[in-house]
């Protein structure tokens, strides 16, 4: 049974100093709050149960929040791409609240125990696979550069000033793949390093220079992934805490240290051979799982696909007519400065003053219109268009108010700086524009 030990083992095992004990338990109470359901949410037909852990907590910390913090505000509890929105917060304060009661309630419960040596062991492989699955997910997709893509042609005429801190960010790392794929290998191969005790403080080591890393690139870029990143880096390093006084022995005193037993202390002997094949399914099946199978779909994303009609980057060169033939959801015309086709679906208009607006574009290419509509807005613009020369061409609008007349010029975003530079093994002088 797991944290029971046999009374000879309980003479020979070290006892365990009384603040050393009360912080395992509050560290294992909140790592297994934090990492629940892994792995269960993983295994086929896992998704039923996700769901129902994930609206026992929106109740759950919606409660906490109204009635323990008193929070004078509605906890949003939808998915909104953010990992740290004000329910991540509260959540997170409910994991240590509970973490700290149920720590006093085992501490007054188990107070003759003297050690937790068999539930450290069984605590550190949860730890280690949940980590190894979370550093194998982030390492494959940029591995298979699917985490950060190419700078848009919205983000080529977008300023720095202009830009977001963690928009800066995406567009660093999305223009070197290189970077990304290698960074991606770190993660990958930190992972794959925790499945293995034997080489569990190399992975850790590996995982916590690259989460340490990424934890101070979210903090500096304000990117809202800061909670998760720091509880993944907060896991590496309690996956080293045994190994730091022999790490420092090593790479600091320079004193010899003596060898660590692996062997797991929870199943028995007799089991190992069935303990065995288990681990290696379920390696298996997180490697498959994770996005080994998915790889060669992730890297037939990053194939060009067809670029829909009219796209690129068309700077406004001439406006004649009634700018009142436009509906007031759209911008003014007198504002635009580019209209940016990137995809069939989505359009930006970038104005004058440098703000940047989303529409919703519908181009028929057959009757050679082109439609956009404001986000949240039901009126819409239609417009016919027509190309004059060879990257030029018309948008016209008529109403009952009169006719609106754009002239626009496309531009080369292949003569961008950050596109056509590339890289070059000697330069004489720094090419830092």
């Amino acid at each position: 049974m797991i944290g029971t030990e046999s009374k000879t083992e309980r003479k020979q095992a070290p006892h365990w100093p009384l603040l050393q004990r009360l912080a395992f338990r509050l560290a294992c109470v909140y790592l297994i709050l934090y990492n629940l359901p892994f792995p269960l949410n993983h295994l086929p037909g896992g998704g039923l149960l996700t769901h129902d852990v994930a609206s026992a907590w929106q109740k759950l910390v919606v409660l906490f929040g109204d009635h323990v913090l008193s929070l004078d505000m509605v906890i949003v509890t939808t998915r909104g791409g953010s990992g740290d929105t004000t329910f991540h917060y509260v959540q997170a304060a409910c994991i240590a609240t509970a973490s700290v009661l149920i720590t006093l309630v085992w501490s007054v419960c188990d107070r003759r125990r003297q050690a937790y040596a068999e539930l450290h062991d069984g605590l550190r492989t949860y730890i280690r696979y949940s980590l190894a699955w979370t550093m194998l997910t982030y390492g494959m997709m940029k591995i298979a550069v699917s985490q950060f893509g190419f700078p848009t042609l919205t983000d080529l005429v977008q300023t720095y000033g202009g830009s977001s801190p963690m928009g800066l960010l995406w567009n660093f790392m999305g223009y070197a793949a290189g970077y990304q794929i290698f960074t991606g290998v770190a993660e990958w191969v930190g992972g794959l390093l925790l499945f293995l005790r034997r080489t569990t403080s190399l992975g850790a080591l590996v995982i916590a220079g690259v989460m340490a890393n990424v934890v101070v690139l979210n903090f500096c870029y304000d990117v809202p992934v800061k909670l998760h990143s720091t509880h993944l880096l907060m896991m590496a390093l309690f996956l080293l805490l045994p190994d730091v006084r022999r790490l420092a022995d090593v790479l600091v005193f320079n004193r010899p240290v003596a060898a660590v037993d692996h062997a797991a202390r929870l199943v028995p002997p007799s089991w190992h051979r069935r303990r065995t094949t288990l681990k290696a399914l379920f390696i298996t099946y997180a490697l498959l799982n994770t996005g080994i199978l998915g790889l060669p779909a992730r890297l037939n994303l990053d194939k060009p696909n067809p670029h829909p009609p009219l796209y690129g980057i068309h700077e406004v060169v001439g406006v004649q007519g009634n700018a009142d033939a436009l509906p007031a959801s759209i911008p003014a015309i007198t504002h635009w400065r580019y209209l940016i086709v990137d995809d069939d679906d989505y359009s930006v208009i970038k104005q004058t003053d440098g703000k940047v607006v989303w529409v919703q574009t519908v181009i028929d290419a057959a009757k050679g219109t082109l439609t956009l509509t404001r986000h949240g807005s039901k009126a819409s613009a239609t417009f016919t268009f027509a190309v004059t020369t060879p990257g030029h061409w018309q948008l016209q609008r008529t109403t009952a108010t009169g006719t609106l007349t754009l002239w626009m010029q496309r531009q080369d975003e292949t003569q961008f700086e950050l596109v056509k530079r590339g890289f070059h093994w000697i330069n004489e002088v720094p090419y830092n524009h």
